[in-house]
C-alpha cells in the first residue's frame, strides 16, 4: 500500500470496504466503544521515532464522531483533518473489536 511516491488511496478505499464488510457480518452495524478518551501525540512528535513524544494531548472520540457525523450530514466541504477524525474512530472500533 505504501510506496515510495506514496500510500494508493485506491488500495485504502478497497481495504477499508473489506474490513466494514467483515465488522458487519461479526458485529452487525453498530460497534459499541467503551471510551471516549484517548491520548493524542500531535503530528510532529507521532512520525519522529528518534525521539521520545514530550507533548502528548487528550482527544475525544464523540468530538470526532460530530465532525464525522456534520461531514456526511453537511454540504460543506470536507477539510484535509477529517482523515485524522475518522482514523481515531477507525482505531477505536479495531481495538475494540479485536478484543
Amino acid at each position: 500500500m505504501t510506496t515510495a511516491n506514496g500510500i494508493r488511496l485506491d488500495q485504502l478505499a478497497a481495504a477499508a470496504e473489506r474490513l466494514f464488510e467483515h465488522v458487519r457480518e461479526v458485529h452487525g452495524d453498530l460497534v459499541a466503544v467503551d471510551a471516549d478518551y484517548f491520548w493524542s501525540i500531535p503530528p510532529e512528535a507521532l512520525y519522529n521515532v528518534t525521539e521520545e513524544p514530550q507533548a502528548l494531548t487528550i482527544g475525544q472520540l464523540t468530538e470526532c464522531e460530530e465532525h464525522v457525523r456534520q461531514l456526511v450530514e453537511s454540504e460543506r466541504p470536507p477539510l484535509a483533518y477529517h482523515l485524522v477524525w475518522l482514523s481515531e474512530l477507525l482505531r477505536a472500533v479495531g481495538h475494540t473489536v479485536m478484543g
